[in-house]
């Protein structure tokens, strides 16, 4: 799993599925360094620029900070199995204002192809899935820019829904 290159910042991230009902990787990104608090404990690398920052805050007085160009974080082995069986991922993020470009949230997959990102469409940037085969799916309303935002998604069956501050997507 990768947090991808964005401008924006992310307080928490937390996957579950894929490994039963537990926590699969929690990322709280509120520092030193960048931890897995899940029971799994996976290795966390940070590459590029990515770096925790106290310029804005959610919990734990940091965030992860992205500038949208060349910085991630990988947990290594944690792969979560996107096409197969029913899970969730949650994160809170602050979108920085005035990029009309797609931002990666989180990415899965061998290629990275399936993910959560901000889209820029629809009168301002959504919230939407991309599925294994390209595909978008469940795009948000248009979300708020500079100020925090919780972003989750989850699959039951084949379908994936996503929800923005409590709120399901059309």
């Amino acid at each position: 799993s990768d947090v991808c290159s964005s401008d924006l910042k992310t307080a928490t991230l937390t996957q579950v599925g894929g490994f039963g009902n537990a926590a699969a990787l929690i990322l709280h990104f509120d520092g030193p360094g960048f931890v897995d608090s899940s029971s799994n404990g996976y290795t966390v690398t940070a590459s590029g620029n990515a770096a925790i920052s106290s310029t804005e805050s959610k919990f734990g007085g940091a965030s992860l900070g992205l500038d949208g160009f060349d910085g991630f974080v990988e947990a290594t082995g944690a792969e979560l199995a996107v096409g197969v069986g029913n899970w969730t991922i949650q994160a809170w993020i602050w979108l920085s204002a005035g990029s009309n470009d797609e931002r990666c949230i989180i990415q899965f997959g061998s290629n990275y192809t399936a993910g959560l990102f901000v889209y820029p469409g629809g009168g301002g940037n959504q919230i939407a899935w991309l599925d294994d085969s390209l595909s978008w799916e469940a795009m948000s309303d248009p979300i708020t820019e500079e100020t925090w935002v919780h972003v989750l998604a989850s699959k039951d069956a084949d379908t994936v829904r996503v929800f923005v501050d409590g709120v399901k997507s059309s």
